[in-house]
């Protein structure tokens, strides 16, 4: 378990005590001769007009007429602090100490001083003699316990701030110190009852309740360890990672819910890093809570807090595409390529799910831009080529299929892609020889796939130069798979451009009944039942193929031209 509280302040007397000193003016002697008192009276009004170098020159002038006011040595000092000459400052201050053992200002200057200095020895002895002086004093009891706590002589710190609690009760500060100093020599059974002591004077100390947790979690008591967490986030309901440690322990335990409300809470909070959250979300998404709505208000949480961090964006479309939500997913990978398009993975995520969803405006734009960034990867061509042959883009799409392969090393798949590409391209060209060379290309490289004979199938038809080839090839493939909708909406597409209207309609609807997500069967069977006169129907087909998201020009054309536009 993280700590999730800086402790505590160190040297609690130290704030109140190390301040710029403000001692009373230095007055000389009424005894001296008029020519020494002239020279420490040109002493102080320097000193007052804050031409600290020019005073110090007077005062040494002074020290050498009268070398032992100790008054003068102080003055010295408090110049030299203010310099930030620490090494003159001790000097001078302890000269004036020698002079006048038992001033009390003096003294305390020195504790403070060397403590500053860590000369926690000597700062020790110095506190020593304050005590003789004022023995219930609390500044310099605390003082004294700290000088034995930095020298590790831990048992005598933890009398010395027992003496010091005597005198001013049961702060947290105190009770947190001798915490650590019962730790540092593994007595935790009072090290855990002298926070406890304290929690019955201050129940809902936030600080105080954060070191008893992690003493818990430290000492293996996890039952004790959320109870005090409870308590925490109800004292300190704006301490993010406690809300956070809280949840990661109810997650552990199954309470989903619980965990969930936590988690929300700390999300909100500036001390939850970033990543800490969506590491937190990848954990989640691997859970078959994945899909409780508590989550998704989480998501929308962080994304509402990061607006414009790529990694939030990221998370978002790995969500929904965990939970198979194209539209979403792809919306996400869009907004983080725009925020931070350094990332190749995002871009393959984004170009794959234009394809997917058919988004080929789109695909025909990102890829360039990916390809731009990523010149040596060659899937980015693929759906260069891809889009520009939905175009009729065919010299493009030629010179980025062949532009791909030379990129494809050990890859049959992808290169049978891209062959397939060239294919088309050529048809698009009137290149049928060289078109024929890569299909043979595509086909020897896949061991005559099915997938390359239903694209050789449908570009026959598509470009009508062998309908009868194409419909025996179709035909072929749903022998061996007769209820595979991309097989029968191909048919059906091949049929429409053999003007047999009537069974190309019957074939398609039964292609749609099998896969009803399919934007382009809607688009076949809109061209289909424009042909049967049935252009209400067909004009319905085709708003319906461009709401699912299908982006080609045709489809735009028949709706625009349906509407008389």
């Amino acid at each position: 378990m993280k700590h999730f509280l800086v402790l505590f302040m160190s040297g609690l007397f130290l704030i109140s005590c190390m301040a710029v000193s403000k001692s009373k003016m230095p007055q000389p002697s009424a005894e001296l001769p008029p020519n020494q008192i002239s020279a420490f009276h040109e002493a102080v009004r320097l000193k007052i007009a804050q031409q600290w170098e020019a005073s110090i020159q007077q005062f040494e002038k002074y020290l050498l007429l009268n070398p032992k006011d100790d008054a003068a040595y102080f003055a010295l000092y408090e110049l030299y602090s203010i310099q930030k000459n620490s090494a003159k400052a001790l000097q001078n201050l302890e000269r004036a100490h020698q002079l006048d053992t038992k001033n009390t200002w003096y003294i305390q200057e020195l504790a403070f001083l060397n403590f500053e200095q860590q000369n926690y020895e000597q700062s020790q002895k110095y506190f020593e003699k304050l005590l003789k002086v004022e023995s219930r004093n609390p500044d310099f009891l605390y003082g004294y316990a700290e000088c034995l706590v930095k020298q590790g002589k831990a048992e005598a710190a933890i009398e010395a701030l027992n003496n010091t609690q005597d005198q001013v009760g049961v702060f947290p500060e105190l009770s947190i110190q001798k915490f650590n100093l019962y730790q540092s020599i593994k007595q935790t059974g009072k090290a855990e009852n002298e926070l406890l002591k304290a929690l019955d004077v201050y129940p809902n100390d936030p600080q105080l309740l954060a070191i008893l947790t992690d003493f818990y979690f430290q000492t293996q008591n996890g039952m004790k360890a959320v109870q005090t967490l409870e308590a925490l986030v109800k004292s300190d309901p704006n301490n993010g990672r406690a809300h956070m440690a809280l949840a990661d322990i109810y997650r552990q335990q199954n309470k989903y819910k619980q965990a969930m409300n936590e988690y929300l809470l700390a999300f909100q909070k500036d001390d939850v890093d970033l990543d800490s959250k969506i590491r937190v979300c990848i954990k989640w998404m691997e859970t078959p809570h994945v899909k409780d709505p508590l989550f998704v208000e989480l998501l929308n949480v962080l994304s509402l807090n990061h607006p414009s961090d790529a990694k939030v964006a990221t998370l978002e479309g790995d969500y929904w595409s965990t939970i198979e939500n194209k539209a979403k997913s792809l919306k996400a990978y869009q907004r983080s390529i725009s925020i931070d398009p350094s990332k190749y993975v995002v871009w393959n995520q984004v170009l794959l799910l234009e394809f997917e969803l058919f988004h080929f405006d789109d695909l025909l734009k990102d890829s360039k831009e990916c390809i731009n960034l990523y010149p040596t990867m060659p899937v980015p061509y693929l759906f260069s080529a891809l889009s520009n042959n939905r175009f009729n883009h065919f010299q493009e799409a030629k010179t980025m299929a062949n532009l791909g392969i030379d990129l494809t090393l050990n890859d049959n798949a992808l290169l049978t892609e891209f062959y397939v590409q060239l294919g088309i391209a050529y048809l698009g060209l009137k290149n049928d020889k060289e078109a024929t060379k890569s299909f043979d290309e595509a086909k020897s490289i896949s061991n005559n796939s099915d997938f390359v004979k239903k694209e050789i199938a449908y570009h026959l038809a598509y470009f009508k130069i062998d309908i009868r080839l194409a419909l025996e090839m179709i035909e072929a493939l749903l022998a061996k798979s007769p209820d595979d909708p991309i097989y029968l909406a191909t048919k059906g597409y091949v049929l429409m451009a053999n003007k047999s209207y009537t069974e190309a309609e019957t074939v398609l609807l039964q292609a749609i009944e099998l896969d009803d997500t399919n934007p382009e069967f809607y688009e076949y069977l809109g061209d289909v039942q424009q042909q049967l006169g049935k252009k209400t129907e067909a004009q319905e087909k085709w708003q319906k193929a461009f709401e699912m998201g299908l982006q080609t020009p045709n489809i735009y054309l028949k709706i625009n031209s349906a509407n008389g536009r």
